[in-house]
């Protein structure tokens, strides 16, 4: 959360132009910033591991007793920082080592530059110690455990300081053996991240495994601390909505659900104020099977009784939490991490009466996301979740909640329950909002809108197919040279639309395109009537969406994964021939056309 520097400090500490000039703001001598200097120039020009670390171990011994004075020098620790993206995994404990007394520490992890030392000596770590030997593997597990404790130590001060919040996380990444983080704003991981929500998987760069942790026991006390009634510093409901706490506390969640789902249950009344004897009784209780195991586990058995951590709870409190800026990140990782029993107990005290509510709400929509993507209970859903959404499945379409759609759609998918009874009332919804440009005539005369460009098309400021060729079958317009083959792909091409570089090919919608392909899964008895929209497209349009990054995906399900009749599945891959060469020159439509050839050559697979 935040910019640890700004845009001109970015980079790998290699002394990059900018930072020439800086060396009258360093407050270390001139004899010890161009040695370093020298001993990155030569460094650059290392390939030999071996030598590298040699280099690295000259340097640690040249510093010595001088640590914290050159990581927190803004040249210096830049210097540092580079060479120590080399060091060895002894060399990194060692290098911590240094800084064995706790005001020394302190210095390194809550200063604007020693932090960066310190976060990238972790990730070095990270790196080196799956392939680590016996003594390597020793040492990572001593210096570990001295920075944990360290942290436990001081976690309400490490874990809401700006800078010293980051290495607090990377700890846990280490602890857990996987990564834990969470996803930053906007960013291409945090818009991927949104997609495999919608999508139902969760959201965490890495899946979470119960089982999984390197070292679960140091996972085990931090999880104590911050459960420790006696928890020196605010109240942990205070830190779910501080900006440098609360991403912590999101990585503690994961790293928790590494070891085992109950140490879950334990962290959720805490977080969420219902921290009470009777709660921690319950968590301590429940069985780590299939019944509480975490909401992205296997199977999708009946009913599943609720947990009873939350009894003490506030309802509205915890609510109002999925709606705030900060803590919904937070509520969003309890859910995805949440066992099952957790996610009932969740709908029953907090949930239910309220999706709607939360789906209109800027943040809270994404809390409803992620509860959707962690359903498993299938009696759940279609008893009480999809009652309580199915008549506001058109303002999730005028309101522009596509994302909450694309979930629901995904879920239903997922759990193979009320396919037909969405889709019914999606056609319904579809037609209502569809462009006069998806409005097609059908050969009975009858006028019937586009489900599936409707949807490819959701929240799109435009209408980005059936322009101009709509309904044609021709190649068109005519290529400038008599010698290649016309472009099917000039109309849209030739729309006004700004992309970053200039004029460029607008993109469908990944969220519309994302429920589609989920709906192409659906049997055939509930989705025939978007499989058949989808194929009605002219020849020209289906090659926009071959070429599409998140259309290619739906051709990709109708041609791999869909129920519908092998005939169906032909008749798309021969509305693309003479257009192949288009296709196949974009990386998403290489998918397409190594699908369609499957299909040609299997007569529909």
């Amino acid at each position: 959360m935040g910019r640890k520097r700004d845009n001109h400090e970015n980079g790998d500490g290699e002394g990059e132009e900018g930072y020439a000039n800086k060396r009258q703001r360093s407050t270390v001598n001139a004899e010890t910033v161009t040695y370093l200097e020298e001993v990155i120039a030569h460094l650059k020009t290392v390939t030999d591991e071996e030598e590298k670390i040699l280099l690295v171990n000259n340097v640690l011994e040249e510093i010595q007793g001088r640590e914290v004075k050159i990581v927190s020098d803004s040249v210096c620790s830049r210097h540092l920082e580079f060479l120590l993206s080399s060091a060895s995994i002894v060399q990194i404990s060692n290098f911590f080592e240094s800084f064995s007394d706790t005001n020394a520490y302190i210095e390194l992890v809550s200063g604007p530059f020693g932090s960066h030392v310190a976060e990238k000596c972790l990730i070095r770590m990270e790196s080196l110690i799956v392939k680590a030997d016996e003594e390597q593997y020793s040492a990572a597990q001593k210096c570990l455990t001295d920075l944990a404790e360290k942290t436990l130590e001081h976690m309400y001060e490490h874990s809401t300081d700006r800078f010293a919040t980051h290495m607090a996380r990377r700890v846990l990444c280490l602890l857990a053996g996987q990564n834990v983080l969470p996803s930053v704003g906007k960013t291409k991981a945090g818009q991927q991240n949104q997609q495999q929500r919608a999508k139902g998987a969760a959201t965490s760069s890495v899946a979470i495994a119960a089982g999984s942790a390197r070292f679960p026991d140091l996972i085990k006390k931090f999880v104590d601390t911050i459960c420790n009634p006696s928890f020196e510093g605010a109240p942990p409901t205070e830190l779910v909505i501080h900006p440098f706490a609360s991403p912590f506390l999101q990585a503690l969640v994961k790293a928790a659900a590494s070891v085992d789902p109950r140490f879950v249950l334990r962290l959720a009344p805490t977080l969420l104020g219902g921290a009470s004897a009777a709660a921690t009784a319950h968590a301590n209780a429940a069985n780590a099977d299939g019944s509480t195991g975490g909401g992205g586990g296997g199977g999708h058995g009946g009913a599943v009784k609720a947990s009873r951590v939350l009894e003490a709870s506030s309802a509205t409190a915890v609510a109002d939490l999925a709606g705030d800026p900060i803590g919904s990140h937070l509520f969003e990782v309890l859910v995805q991490c949440a066992p099952r029993s957790l996610t009932v107990e969740l709908y029953d005290r907090v949930l239910e009466g309220r999706l709607k509510d939360l789906i209109l709400h800027p943040h809270g929509n994404f809390a409803v996301q992620a509860f959707l993507a962690s359903l498993q209970d299938k009696e759940l859903f279609k008893s009480r979740v999809f009652r309580e959404l199915e008549g506001f499945v058109g303002s999730m379409l005028t309101r522009r909640r596509s994302g909450v759609l694309s979930a629901l759609v995904s879920a239903s998918e997922r759990l193979s329950v009320c396919q037909k009874e969405l889709c019914t009332i999606l056609e319904a919804a579809l037609a209502e909002v569809a462009s006069p440009e998806f409005r097609l005539p059908l050969a009975t005369g009858v006028i019937k809108p586009s489900l599936a460009a409707t949807l490819m098309c959701l929240d799109c400021p435009f209408p980005l197919l059936g322009l101009k060729t709509a309904g044609s079958d021709a190649l068109s317009p005519p290529s400038s040279s008599p010698l290649l083959p016309p472009n099917p792909l000039s109309p849209y091409l030739d729309h006004p639309y700004q992309g970053p570089a200039g004029p460029a090919m607008p993109r469908l919608s990944p969220l519309g395109c994302g429920a589609l392909a989920s709906i192409l899964k659906f049997s055939q008895g509930a989705c025939r009537e978007f499989t058949d929209s989808l194929i009605a497209l002219s020849p020209n349009d289906l090659t926009r969406v071959a070429t599409d990054p998140s259309g290619s995906r739906v051709l990709e399900a109708l041609l791999k994964d869909s129920t519908c009749p092998a005939r169906v599945k032909v008749k798309a891959a021969e509305k693309l021939r003479g257009r192949w060469r288009f296709v196949a020159a974009t990386a998403p439509g290489s998918y397409v056309i190594e699908a369609a050839m499957s299909v040609l050559e299997g007569g529909g697979g």
